[in-house]
């Protein structure tokens, strides 16, 4: 959904010339985040036929921008940029009001007080296989959840019902699991959280769409990056398992990394690591402290953590 509606955007920026779009399918992902894009960009055509020709776009096919071949993500990233050189983003702000407002007022939330959104994607939600790789264990978060709380933040966890249940703390919200959990609030509350933390899903890329900073942590596979201008990507780590190291060289990090079946990665020599407790606080402290005073990044940022447990910027080469 994320996706299209970038691709409803590009025509605005004059970075696609098709004439018409037609969401093919019938079914949609989220209802709610898609009238929001109709009032921005006008009705979309829905198919359930399958007949006639069309162009298909989708996640693991490249898109042409001024004569060049890109990924869908950098496509994405064009899109947030031509639209931000205009002083906007990709869909508009929606006011603190109406719903969101309804709900955070029964958390004992105020129009200014902060919040943080959280995803960790777990099996539950849809047939693992090639997308296992992209879960994370959420028990892996809890050092952060206590620095945040302690910062005076709420911490609002989305996601989906069958999700592993959070322990009972102050200041932490297991919406996902909850009662109050409808279509329109898990947008909603991406659109004004002071940050979002997320991973490898549909949902984390969401507040993307109106600019929201963006921690992506555990990210896999690396393929795909993502976009945004207050954006850090910490990937998950990639491990020889012959020898236990950890990979660095970005052309081995990124051609590996484009390898999506797990069964596949093991038999070329790799494995998986997930981001330690202590990393994932050390980068959510990071990126707080660092929006707090502005120097967080004004571009896309990714990262690694190597052997010796220190976090290193990483930049995909041009050829992989």
């Amino acid at each position: 959904m994320v996706l299209f509606i970038h691709m409803l955007a590009a025509r605005r920026y004059g970075l696609a010339d098709w004439e018409h779009t037609l969401l093919e399918g019938g079914r949609i992902a989220n209802e709610p985040l898609h009238a929001l894009a109709e009032s921005e960009y006008g009705t979309v055509v829905t198919s359930t036929s399958g007949k006639g020709f069309f162009e298909p776009h989708g996640s693991m096919l490249p898109e042409m921008v001024d004569g060049t071949a890109v990924d869908i993500f950098d496509f994405c990233a064009r899109v947030d940029e031509a639209a931000s050189r205009r002083g906007a983003t990709v869909l508009p702000l929606p006011p603190r009001d109406g719903a969101l407002a309804r709900y955070l007022d029964t958390l004992g939330l105020g129009p200014t007080d902060p919040y943080v959104t959280l995803h960790c994607r777990e099996e539950g939600y849809k047939l693992q296989g090639v997308h296992g790789p992209r879960n994370a264990t959420i028990g892996n978060y809890g050092p952060a959840l206590e620095y945040l709380t302690g910062r005076g933040y709420t911490v609002i966890r989305l996601g989906d019902p069958s999700m592993t249940p959070l322990p009972a703390q102050d200041r932490v919200v297991d919406y996902a699991r909850g009662p109050d959990k409808t279509p329109e609030l898990d947008v909603l509350l991406t659109t004004h959280a002071a940050f979002h933390i997320g991973c490898s899903s549909g949902l984390s890329l969401v507040p993307l769409l109106f600019g929201r900073p963006c921690l992506f942590l555990n990210w896999y596979p690396n393929i795909l990056l993502p976009w945004g201008r207050h954006t850090w990507t910490v990937l998950k780590r990639l491990v020889r398992t012959d020898s236990g190291e950890t990979v660095t060289d970005p052309q081995t990090l990124f051609r590996a990394g484009m390898v999506v079946d797990p069964v596949m990665l093991e038999h070329l020599g790799y494995a998986l690591e997930e981001n330690a407790p202590e990393e994932i606080l050390e980068t959510v402290r990071d990126f707080d402290v660092g929006l707090i005073t502005q120097q967080a990044c004004d571009s896309p940022h990714t990262f690694i953590y190597a052997s010796d447990r220190k976090r290193v910027q990483v930049r995909r080469p041009t050829s992989v």
